[in-house]
């Protein structure tokens, strides 16, 4: 690809996105002009390094201006999220714990009987998280919450969690015996999606798989 190919690439891309261009040149300007770029949080990333002689430095900066600002917000209210979940798990004296954070996930551990309860606990905290920043004015100028989306699955280990499905994990009698049963169908689904499988055998190794379900519902 020529640069002059490469030019047209990127005026095609944001001719239909204009706002998502301004959003871009204007964090550019905002570091050029300052050097940092502020989270809602009050806690600024420092950026001077757009004001450097060198080249690559000062696009460096310039291409982290705006995802500085998305990825430290979404840092600050994923901190948040994990401090009022904990905090709910400790003084609710429920059997649960709060025993992993990766990026913006939280493991929890508790048992079968307990986990729709902090499920639909921990969700809700997610989602109604005390921030002013989540609140924007809408159309007609009314005070909107955005709600975070909230993806939750459920695992024996950290290694083999899947899709929460509320009435389908309700009638296994183990998580144990849930994790196995998502953990095959994942790897028939994997197997089809990259084309090791054809569609009729993928068809053919669900049908199979969920004719024993009863075995899986059952694993203790």
């Amino acid at each position: 690809m020529t640069l002059e190919d490469a030019e047209q690439l990127f005026k095609d891309y944001f001719a239909g996105k204009p706002k998502i261009y301004e959003l871009i040149e204007s964090s550019k300007e905002l570091v050029t002009n300052q050097g940092y770029v502020e989270y809602p949080s009050g806690l600024k990333r420092n950026l001077n390094g757009v004001w450097s002689s060198d080249y690559s430095e000062r696009n460096k900066a310039l291409r982290q201006s705006l995802n500085a600002q998305i990825q430290g917000t979404s840092a600050h209210i994923a901190q948040k999220a994990l401090i009022l979940v904990d905090s709910f798990l400790r003084e609710s004296g429920i059997d649960a714990k709060l025993v992993l954070t990766v990026h913006d996930s939280l493991s929890i551990s508790t048992t079968k009987e307990l986990a729709p309860a902090v499920i639909s606990a921990t969700e809700y905290i997610m989602t109604h998280l005390p921030l002013d920043y989540l609140t924007i004015p809408d159309e007609n100028g009314d005070p909107l919450y955005v709600a975070m989306g909230v993806e939750t699955e459920v695992g024996y280990t950290y290694g083999d969690e899947a899709e929460y499905d509320p009435e389908l994990f309700a009638s296994f009698a183990t998580t144990k015996g849930y994790s196995a049963y998502q953990k095959d169908k994942k790897r028939i689904v994997d197997m089809h999606d990259n084309k090791l499988i054809t569609d009729e055998e993928n068809d053919a190794q669900l049908e199979e798989l969920d004719s024993r379900l009863d075995e899986y519902k059952s694993i203790k």
